[in-house]
């Protein structure tokens, strides 16, 4: 399971999410199925959870929706966005 870094400072703006990362000062946005994403870890969504999400709001395949899914979440680990 994923979690989202109790470190970070991130923000709404509806249209995306602005996350402060302190230990390197940068500022990160997330936009669209980024944020998407984002909320949905936030309510504790499994990966599965929200990996069903995405195959049936977007015209995607599994095999897509997973391989982008994977790559998204692994981007926010590098960062230390999200935790595992």
């Amino acid at each position: 399971m994923f979690f989202i870094n109790p470190k970070i400072t991130f923000r709404d703006l509806d249209d995306a999410i602005l996350i402060i990362t302190p230990w390197d000062q940068k500022m990160h946005t997330l936009e669209f199925l980024g944020r998407e994403i984002f909320l949905l870890m936030k309510e504790s969504k499994t990966k599965d959870e929200i990996l069903n999400y995405i195959i049936e709001n977007y015209d995607v395949s599994k095999d897509i929706a997973e391989q982008d899914l994977n790559s998204f979440l692994n981007e926010l680990i590098k960062k230390n966005i999200f935790n595992v």
